[in-house]
């Protein structure tokens, strides 16, 4: 299975935010443990440096965490085609229709997010990280 990791999942991972870091850990464990091939765009990537950057205040940290990230996690390009649909889609928030546009163009299946009705009108089925964890 092949998954979009949500920009809100790996925030939840890094910065050990309660009550959502034990799911997300588990999605993060599954993708070393299981047949889970997870990826993240690289705009989330810009978006979890920026905003564990701003928390740490360390470049280094940062730095070894990034690589941390990406030792699991397969970053993505979003194409310039993505954020011209996303401009047009049904979806009211621009950052969370241009996951969805780019989810389609990577042909995952499911965007793990705990968000769900933010995708609403995604392309591709949201999941929340417990019940992609069910259907492993």
């Amino acid at each position: 299975m092949r998954v979009l990791i949500d920009t809100c999942i790996s925030l939840d991972f890094i910065q050990r935010r309660d009550p959502f870091f034990e799911d997300a850990k588990k999605v993060f464990m599954a993708m070393v443990t299981e047949n889970l091939e997870g990826c993240i765009t690289v705009k989330s990537l810009t978006d979890i440096y920026y905003v564990t950057k701003h928390i740490l205040h360390d470049e280094v940290s940062v730095r070894t965490i990034m690589e941390n990230l990406l030792a699991i996690v397969k970053p993505e390009d979003s194409l310039a085609y993505d954020a011209i649909c996303a401009l047009s889609s049904d979806m009211n928030d621009f950052e969370d229709a241009l996951m969805a546009i780019s989810a389609k163009t990577l042909k995952v299946d499911y965007i793990v997010t705990r968000n769900i009705k933010d995708y609403k009108y995604s392309p591709v089925k949201p999941i929340l990280p417990k019940d992609l964890l069910n259907r492993l």
